[in-house]
């Protein structure tokens, strides 16, 4: 989080975790993060063919509100103004970059992420001047460790070159606990290296089979690792407290599969929200309802 006095920690829930229910009917999906306890959502998926008044009014109902928004990097480098237009009349105030796609890695080497570290770090003063708060959001690929011979001055990995890019604190990392772990890092030891240069924390939990060189994420959605916070192989708590101690302010749930093919995501959303409540230095936030 930027610098200043601190503020009460959030949870809130990324929409990816339901969003095949989404994909079918959004207002049910809403109904469901409500009902599983939430009040805050991560956006993703752009309007869902929704005007913004429409969409406001959908949260309004239900009590939701959006307390950041995943926006692909395309849209973020071709479009800012109309994403800053939109999420602005949607009361929402941080603007995460979510996903690398194939081409956007280009060749994986420092020189590479040193070139997204700068477009990135260009981004967030253009979302900065519009009242924003902008993130990125890593996946395993990024913590992989280079292994070009290049000077290491600029990083380990992708992830700590983009960090080095930073120029100023408005911008920081939402860092993904079960990618980071996946990659073959100790997440909270992760958190207390880079400091508050995290901004948010992406609370995710699964299994961890093997070694990370020996698994892939096609295997992990697949195979469905994924499980609801305290089920998994993360140190979940360890995460929370490195990460509060750190200043982060913002933590978002997400589970990309279930355990079995017909789980429930919003049972598994409403599990993980209990299981923050009572097992987790997060205890009751202000903004999370007691999950039924």
């Amino acid at each position: 989080m930027t610098t200043g006095e601190a503020a009460a920690p959030r949870v809130a829930l990324q929409l990816y975790t339901l969003r095949r229910q989404a994909q079918k009917d959004l207002e049910t999906a809403l109904d469901q993060a409500a009902g599983a306890g939430y009040r805050e959502i991560e956006w993703f998926g752009g309007l869902w063919n929704r005007t913004t008044a429409e969409l406001k009014r959908l949260l309004a109902d239900r009590g939701l509100s959006l307390a950041a928004a995943h926006v692909p990097l395309v849209d973020l480098e071709a479009e800012a103004a109309a994403v800053m237009e939109t999420f602005r009349e949607l009361d929402c105030e941080i603007i995460a970059c979510p996903w690398l796609d194939e081409d956007q890695r280009g060749d994986g080497s420092r020189e590479h992420y040193v070139g997204l570290g700068q477009r990135l770090d260009l981004l967030s003063y253009r979302f900065r001047a519009g009242g924003f708060r902008f993130a990125y959001h890593n996946h395993e690929f990024e913590l992989l460790p280079f292994d070009d011979g290049s000077p290491k001055r600029l990083g380990v990995d992708g992830l700590h070159t983009l960090v080095y890019c930073r120029s100023h604190d408005g911008w920081g990392l939402e860092l993904d606990i079960y990618w980071a772990a996946f990659a073959g890092h100790d997440p909270a030891a992760l958190i207390h290296e880079l400091g508050d240069r995290v901004h948010i924390l992406h609370l995710k939990d699964g299994l961890l089979p093997g070694s990370p060189d020996g698994r892939t994420p096609e295997q992990a959605t697949a195979e469905r690792w994924f499980r609801p916070l305290g089920a998994g192989d993360v140190d979940v708590p360890g995460c929370i407290e490195a990460a509060l101690k750190a200043g982060v302010d913002l933590f978002v749930v997400e589970q990309d599969e279930t355990a079995e093919p017909e789980g429930s995501p919003a049972d598994d959303a409403a599990a993980s929200l209990r299981y923050l409540h009572a097992s987790t230095p997060l205890g009751h936030t202000p903004t999370a309802r007691e999950a039924t």
